[in-house]
């Protein structure tokens, strides 16, 4: 049967590919040597890519960019296995693109129609508030997950966060210090301090520090929201 099937022309070949789910590619990429050579450079996994995270960044045909993967099947498999932690890398990846094109003096940079929607659409604060609540759930994957600081997300979230952290702490502190404001007396315990473990966890991503953020920023914010000496 797999003989019959590699005697197919190439491009019948890639029409059938370009039908199969996910799971009828790999057992398909198993049956002969050049049948996972076709698949493993079918444009299926590409659209299957785009189809489950829409706000991955895509801007090479052929081979994802702003991450380490080498195809998009490797994206595919590799990510499939993570649970919530791509959607969310893509959300927080998003609402900080969107934020650096806002604040950047010059918005001619070329930015993803999705970037540029968010940042027509969006309030520094609201993207601020987004970026917060993305990074404290990517914390909570990594700690239920350890493995995932060695995927190439993980990578692009660091950079989003040090990027919060380093061009936007006054907008982290004042987020943190409106959580705790006079207008929230009446708030119960829970209510008053939730965003608090989010700036938390974001701010965890890069303590004690690294490269991408400057000490001092790091140990300001460590004063501030973590209450660290």
């Amino acid at each position: 049967m797999a003989d019959n099937f590699d005697s197919l022309p190439h491009d019948v070949l890639e029409l059938v590919v370009g039908l199969l789910s996910p799971v009828d590619l790999v057992m398909l990429s198993i049956t002969s040597k050049e049948l996972c050579g076709i698949v493993s450079t079918s444009r299926r996994w590409e659209v299957l890519s785009r189809q489950r995270w829409p706000l991955c960044c895509f801007d090479n045909p052929g081979v994802p960019s702003g991450r380490d993967y080498v195809s998009y099947q490797q994206l595919y498999v590799r990510r499939m296995g993570m649970a919530g932690f791509p959607a969310a890398t893509d959300l927080l990846h998003t609402v900080t693109e969107a934020a650096r094109h806002k604040s950047s003096s010059s918005s001619a940079r070329p930015v993803a129609p999705a970037v540029s929607f968010k940042a027509r659409q969006s309030t520094m604060t609201e993207l601020l508030t987004s970026a917060v609540q993305q990074a404290s759930r990517l914390h909570l994957c990594v700690l239920a997950s350890p493995q995932l600081r060695r995927c190439p997300d993980y990578t692009v979230v660091m950079a989003d966060v040090a990027w919060w952290l380093e061009e936007q702490p006054n907008a982290l502190l004042a987020h943190a210090r409106d959580a705790c404001g006079d207008e929230n007396e009446g708030a119960g315990f829970d209510e008053l301090v939730g965003s608090l473990p989010m700036l938390r966890h974001m701010v965890a991503f890069c303590m004690p520090g690294t490269p991408l953020v400057h000490q001092s920023t790091m140990n300001r914010l460590a004063r501030d929201i973590c209450g660290q000496a």
